[in-house]
């Protein structure tokens, strides 16, 4: 993997505080669905346009993330506005062919509880194996407590990758490479953050 696209994140990284890990379908997270369960900096929400969204859902695009190809950033968007706006059918276009996302009833219980969901990591990555460009994802989803089974986690986190199709960019499941690299940039920014938080003695 090319080192050299691991560069801007660090910088961008630096610029808010968060906590990342894993899962595979985006819906980020909104499914109440799977897998592992941050704080603010500069933000920038995205205002929903057409649909449904979610009553309390805070949908959160940090300006620091966004990248020089505008066709991913305007995709990001759109798929934050179709993931909490309630359409499953929509949300089902936003995957590429071979893979398939979570079933329609989770897809329903999880926008319906979404209260924030922020992307944390948006990472361009030299596929190695077709040497291709794609894009790395890592996003949080805040669920309401209360909209939850007893003792389930309200934060879930997700990896995913954006890849090209001939219609444009889809979400995919992260192949496990793509995963770690993305999650431990993030471990290494976040912990050169807290360093830098830390008061000279």
């Amino acid at each position: 993997m090319n080192q050299a696209f691991h560069k801007p994140f660090i910088r961008a990284a630096r610029r808010f505080p968060a906590y990342l890990s894993a899962f595979v379908v985006f819906g980020l997270a909104i499914a109440a669905c799977r897998r592992e369960p941050v704080k603010p900096g500069r933000d920038e929400s995205v205002s929903p346009t057409g649909g449904s969204p979610a009553p309390r859902a805070e949908l959160v695009f940090p300006a620091t993330l966004r990248v020089e190809d505008e066709t991913v950033n305007a995709f990001l968007e759109q798929a934050m506005q179709v993931t909490t706006s309630g359409d499953y059918d929509a949300f089902r276009t936003l995957w590429v062919a071979v893979d398939e996302p979570f079933a329609r009833d989770q897809f329903d219980r999880g926008w319906q509880s979404l209260i924030r969901l922020r992307i944390e990591v948006l990472q361009k990555i030299r596929d190695p194996v077709d040497q291709g460009i794609l894009y790395g994802l890592y996003a949080v989803a805040e669920l309401d407590p209360e909209a939850l089974p007893t003792g389930e986690e309200p934060q879930r986190r997700v990896v995913l990758e954006l890849r090209r199709e001939a219609e444009g960019w889809k979400f995919a499941n992260a192949r496990e490479d793509v995963r770690k690299a993305v999650i431990e940039l993030h471990h290494r920014a976040n912990s050169e953050e807290e360093v830098a938080a830390k008061p000279a003695p």
